[in-house]
């Protein structure tokens, strides 16, 4: 069988046997770059890049997460997440509508969220990314002055579609993906201004957009990471997308979501672990 193949394969140390024997357990506590440009940023108190970077410890590490509302996969993606985080030694937090502002889509809301991690460095994670069971750590790829994201591929349809979601003036500019977004400290005050900005229709121009623009039109210099981290699930989950990935994201329509988040079970043999509606 293909599958059993690839995931007993010596890619890692961290084998499926280790997340079915039940160590799942949530933890108690805690390239290239954009095209340089001489458009002046209008966040002024950002310098577009940084020269030299330094490896950023697992222990300045936090991976949030924003949860608005209930969700259907969330009971099925944590304990992932949750278990990445213990075995690589980083902070887990989830952040809620309760210390969130409401009125504005989730989606939006993770711009603010790195203002609540105390750890030097932040990983905003979206509930629909999930690390495999033999993820290496993230943490030895990050850059401690740049914000890391991994690029966009999008197709000539895909395209189209972007330009009718995030208008004409960002969608040409769509470069990176924001399921993961690598965070330093220094940047986090951009992204609250970028929140902020009333340059932006929050209910229409969702955050990946803007966090594009400002990015070409400020030249941000961008840790490129691989696409490794950021694995789109678009079609029916294959043992090719689990050979491939550190991490899937399942970003594609609610039921096609909860319908490859249970195969990817059934796959790691954790059937017993099972959503119903696999």
């Amino acid at each position: 069988m293909p599958c059993r193949a690839v995931l007993s394969s010596a890619r890692s140390s961290y084998t499926i046997a280790r997340a079915k024997n039940g160590d799942f357990g949530c933890p108690s506590g805690p390239a290239n770059c954009a095209s340089p440009t001489t458009t002046q940023c209008p966040f002024g108190s950002h310098r577009s890049g940084v020269g030299n970077s330094r490896m950023v410890p697992a222990k300045d590490v936090t991976l949030l997460v924003v949860m608005v509302g209930q969700t259907d996969y969330w009971p099925y993606t944590r304990p992932f997440i949750a278990n990445y985080c213990q075995r690589h030694g980083y902070c887990f937090r989830v952040v809620s509508e309760d210390c969130m502002a409401t009125e504005h889509h989730p989606s939006w809301q993770k711009l603010l969220a790195a203002s609540f991690v105390k750890t030097s460095h932040a990983l905003l994670w979206d509930a629909d990314l999930v690390p495999l069971p033999w993820s290496p750590p993230i943490h030895l790829e990050l850059s401690d002055s740049n914000i890391g994201m991994v690029r966009i591929e999008p197709s000539k349809v895909g395209r189209s579609k972007l330009r009718a979601r995030y208008g004409r003036k960002a969608a040409p500019l769509l470069t990176f993906n924001c399921g993961l977004i690598s965070v330093p400290h220094r940047w986090r005050s951009l992204l609250r201004e970028v929140f902020f900005s009333a340059d932006y229709d929050q209910s229409i121009f969702w955050e990946q957009g803007a966090i594009n623009y400002e990015i070409h039109r400020c030249g941000i210099r961008v840790q490129e990471l691989d696409r490794q981290w950021n694995c789109w699930v678009s079609g029916k989950i294959s043992d090719e997308d689990l050979e491939n990935a550190n991490c899937l994201h399942f970003a594609k329509g609610s039921r096609r979501r909860m319908q490859n988040i249970g195969r990817m079970y059934k796959m790691l043999r954790l059937s017993d672990r099972l959503p119903e509606w696999a």
